[in-house]
């Protein structure tokens, strides 16, 4: 595991606690979403030229500061599954970063749109949105 200050520390067991609490509480949460980003803002655009533009999600780091750089959310090829106990286990092992500040609702709603508009991910994968996929 790596090392961690105090603070970090503290912070890094909250968010373990706050994973098992969501599944021990909310049972009907059998997997989590996470979409991946990239500091290559140009390259991701034009491998995406034939994908709808809200697939793709740029943040700024006035919008989420622990980003040093604008990077770019592509919610067509960069979505995976994870159980609460594979998080759990990355976080713990050190493969999953964490963050120590949550993104705002407002960038979640984006990148949960970006998902839904996607041509290329699965239904089933949309489904557990909890929301209609858009056509």
């Amino acid at each position: 595991m790596k090392n961690f200050k105090t603070a970090d520390h503290k912070q890094f067991y909250k968010k373990i606690k706050k994973l098992n609490m969501l599944k021990h509480f909310r049972p009907s949460i059998q997997v989590i979403l996470l979409v991946c980003g990239s500091s290559k803002i140009v390259a991701v655009k034009r491998r995406n030229t034939e994908n709808p533009p809200e697939t793709l999600v740029e943040v700024t780091p006035i919008q989420y500061p622990l980003f040093s750089q604008a990077t770019i959310f592509d919610c067509n090829n960069n979505v995976f599954e994870h159980t609460i106990d594979d998080l759990i286990q990355r976080l713990s092992s050190g493969h999953l970063e964490y963050c120590l500040k949550e993104m705002s609702l407002g960038v979640v709603q984006q990148l949960r749109k970006g998902v839904l508009a996607s041509r290329l991910i699965e239904p089933r994968i949309k489904e557990q949105l909890g929301l209609k996929p858009l056509r």
